[in-house]
């Protein structure tokens, strides 16, 4: 006689459902650590703060500040003009926050902040980046409590004759 072989253990069976349960959470668990990590990224610096003020001759003043970059008092002041819309100040922090007191906002970039302005300010196109300040195409280095005055001669010819929309 042949010893009988013992039957083969049958294997334990797979629950998908678990299986999917614990991917989906870990996979959720990173996504909101990714996302907030990333939402960290995009606002530690904090935004461009613009005071747009008139001087006393009634000429258009911006005042700009970024304390992470360490930018303070920078004025621009535009000689020749003359504003007579309230003055205010404007913090850059979302495409939701871009009205500006006079002029209007050209271009931004505000993914990762300070990002990325440009105003066309009574013709003139002034841009802001961490990096330089930009004054009608023409690049200057940041000066704290310095005051660059913009004349109406070195504006960029077809800024002036558009709205706050940009239309002609």
């Amino acid at each position: 006689m042949t010893p009988s072989t013992p039957p083969a253990p049958t294997p334990p069976r797979d629950n998908i459902f678990k299986h999917a349960g614990i991917a989906f959470a870990v996979t959720l668990c990173a996504y909101v650590f990714f996302y907030a990590c990333d939402s960290h990224l995009r606002t530690k610096n904090g935004p461009w703060v613009v005071d747009f003020q008139i001087s006393t001759n009634q000429e258009p003043l911006l005042v700009i500040n970024q304390e992470k970059l360490g930018i303070h008092d920078v004025r621009v002041l535009l000689s020749g003009e003359k504003a007579t819309n309230t003055p205010g100040t404007v913090r850059f922090e979302s495409p939701a926050h871009l009205e500006t007191p006079y002029g209007r906002v050209r271009f931004h970039d505000l993914t990762y902040l300070p990002g990325t302005i440009t105003l066309d300010v009574f013709g003139h196109e002034i841009e802001m980046l961490p990096r330089t300040l930009v004054f009608n195409t023409r690049e200057q280095p940041w000066k704290n409590n310095t005051t660059f005055t913009l004349s109406p001669t070195n504006k960029i010819p077809g800024l002036k004759d558009r709205d706050r929309k940009g239309r002609r």
